[in-house]
C-alpha cells in the first residue's frame, strides 16, 4: 500500500477533531574545504514523518520513521493532545483555510541532484585555487551545501499535497594577514534550485580577493552617529533580523511590550517605507507553494505606506488573532513541528538613486555586505564587511571594523530614501529558538534596494 493510501485510511479513521501528517524523504549533500584540506564530502538521507492532533481543545506532535508504527504515532499524539486539552485555559482552534489538492514539481535550469559530488567538489577547488597562491592570503574556507525534499502533506480536511523543493549554494571567507591585521571577506553563491547560478563565478571569488586583500589597509571606522546607506544585503538582513522575527505571531504572542509595539494600524515610518514577506518567489532561498500546514504562500503586505498593516501567521496564530492565515507555519524536516516562519522578507523598491542619496550625504557612510549579528526584542547589533566614507556627496576611502547599533522603531523612522534598485541576496537560512527548539531553517530568504537611514550609531575606534 502506497503511503497516500496508508496516511488516508489513519487520518480518518482516528479520533481526533483534527489531524495531519507530513511523510518526507530529505537528502543533504555538503562538501567542505578549509584551505586545500578536504574536510568532509557526504550525502545522508532522512525518512520519515510528523503528525499533528487537535483534540479536546488540545494540540499534541509525534514524529516516527516507519509506516508500520504510525498507528502508534497518531496514538501518542492523540494522547499528548488531550493531556494538553485538559490543562489548558485556552483552547486550540485552526483557521479554516480550504482543502487542496496539487502536485508541485520543480524543474530548475540546472538541476544538483544528479550532478556527482566529485564534481561539485572540483567547482569548489577551482575557486580556491583562484585565492590560496595570493600573498598575504592566510587562508580561505568554502562549502557546498545542497538540501532535496520530497513532501507528502495530508489532512483530516481533506488536504493532500505533494510538493518537492531543492537548495543548492557556496558559502566562503577569505582570510588576509599583513602585519598583525588580519581581515576578511565573506562570499555566497546560488541560494535556489538552480545549480548554473553557482558555475562561472571565477570573476566574483576574484572581487572577493580583492576585498580582503583592499581591507589590510583600509583605515577603522570612527565610531559615532552617522547618515548610512545599506546595500541590499545589509537591509535584507535588517528587515529579516530586526523587524522579521518580531512580524512572526508566536514570536510575540507572549510579549506584551512587543506585542504592544507591534500593534496593527501603528505608524512605524514615513509614506515611503513598504516591507513584504513572499513565499512563492522562484529563484532565490525562501521559495515554496505550500507551507506545512497546506496553506498556500503569498505576499503578505506587512508596512503600507509607513504603517504596520500585518503579520505573519499560522493557522493557530491566525486563530488566536483574529487576522488571515499568510502561509507561513514550516518545519525544517519531519522531526519538527511547525512554527511561523518567514519566507523571502524585503523593503519594497522606492524611486531614488544610489548616486542621488550620495550626492544628497555631506558625512556618512555606504555600508557592504552583511556580517553577522544579533538581536534582543527591538534593539540590534549588525556587522558589516567594509564601507565606504561619503563627504560632501563624493565616496572617499574604504573603513573597516563597522557595527551598526539600534532600535528598530527609531531606524525605521530613520529611512529617509529608498533605492530605485532590487536585488535578492545569494544567501539563503534562518535560525529560531523563540518557540520550542532551536530551528534551522534553510529555505528563507531575504534582500531588497538600498536604503539611506539617518542618526545611525556605528561602533568603530
Amino acid at each position: 500500500m502506497k503511503e497516500k493510501d496508508i496516511l488516508e485510511k489513519a487520518l480518518s479513521s482516528a479520533d481526533a477533531e483534527y489531524l495531519d501528517a507530513r511523510w518526507e524523504k530529505i537528502s543533504h549533500s555538503k562538501v567542505l574545504f578549509s584551505g586545500r584540506d578536504l574536510k568532509e564530502i557526504s550525502q545522508s538521507t532522512m525518512i520519515g514523518g510528523h503528525i499533528r492532533a487537535v483534540a479536546d481543545g488540545g494540540m499534541g506532535c509525534n514524529s516516527w520513521t516507519d509506516m508500520d508504527n504510525l498507528d502508534h504515532a497518531i496514538s501518542i499524539a492523540l494522547l499528548s493532545a488531550k493531556s494538553s486539552g485538559r490543562r489548558k485555559k485556552d483552547k486550540i482552534s485552526l483557521a479554516p483555510v480550504p482543502a487542496v489538492k496539487d502536485t508541485v514539481k520543480i524543474n530548475p535550469k540546472v538541476d544538483p541532484r544528479p550532478i556527482s559530488l566529485e564534481e561539485k567538489k572540483d567547482l569548489l577547488k577551482e575557486y580556491l585555487d583562484i585565492v590560496l597562491d595570493v600573498p598575504k592570503i592566510q587562508t580561505a574556507t568554502m562549502y557546498y551545501e545542497e538540501h532535496a525534499s520530497e513532501k507528502l502533506f495530508m489532512n483530516s480536511e481533506g488536504t493532500c499535497i505533494n510538493q518537492d523543493q531543492v537548495f543548492c549554494a557556496i558559502y566562503g571567507r577569505i582570510t588576509a594577514r599583513e602585519n598583525g591585521i588580519i581581515q576578511s571577506s565573506s562570499l555566497h553563491f546560488g541560494a535556489s534550485d538552480n545549480y548554473g547560478r553557482l558555475k562561472n563565478r571565477h570573476g566574483d571569488v576574484e572581487k572577493k580577493l580583492k576585498i580582503a586583500l583592499d581591507l589590510l589597509s583600509a583605515k577603522p571606522v570612527n565610531s559615532g552617529v552617522y547618515t548610512v546607506i545599506l546595500d541590499p544585503s545589509i537591509s535584507g538582513v535588517f528587515t529579516h533580523e530586526a523587524f522579521g522575527h518580531l512580524s512572526e505571531a508566536d514570536s510575540i504572542a507572549n510579549n506584551k511590550s512587543i506585542r504592544n509595539e507591534m500593534r496593527l494600524g501603528r505608524r512605524m515610518g514615513s509614506e515611503i517605507l513598504n516591507i513584504s514577506d513572499t513565499g512563492n518567489f522562484p529563484g532565490v532561498s525562501g521559495h515554496y507553494v505550500y507551507d506545512d500546514e497546506g496553506v498556500a504562500s503569498r505576499k503578505s503586505l506587512l508596512i503600507k505606506d509607513g504603517v504596520l498593516v500585518g503579520r505573519l501567521h499560522s493557522r493557530i496564530t491566525s486563530a488566536v488573532y483574529g487576522e488571515p492565515v499568510t502561509g507561513n507555519a514550516r518545519a525544517v524536516d519531519y522531526t519538527f513541528t511547525p512554527i511561523v516562519r518567514m519566507s523571502n522578507i524585503f523593503v519594497e523598491r522606492g524611486t531614488s538613486s544610489i548616486e542621488e542619496m550620495i550626492s544628497s550625504i555631506d558625512k556618512g557612510i555606504y555600508l557592504i555586505g552583511h556580517k553577522g549579528g544579533q538581536t534582543i526584542g527591538d534593539m540590534f547589533t549588525f556587522g558589516a564587511q567594509y564601507g565606504y566614507m561619503i563627504e560632501k556627496g563624493k565616496i572617499k576611502g574604504m573603513v573597516r571594523d563597522l557595527n551598526i547599533t539600534g532600535n528598530l522603531f527609531a531606524t525605521l523612522q530613520n529611512i529617509v530614501a529608498i533605492g530605485n534598485d532590487f536585488s535578492m541576496d545569494e544567501s539563503g537560512g534562518c535560525g529560531k529558538g523563540s518557540v520550542g527548539p532551536m530551528q534551522m531553517l534553510w529555505s528563507s530568504g531575504h534582500g531588497g534596494p538600498h536604503l539611506m537611514v539617518k542618526d545611525v550609531v556605528i561602533g568603530g575606534v
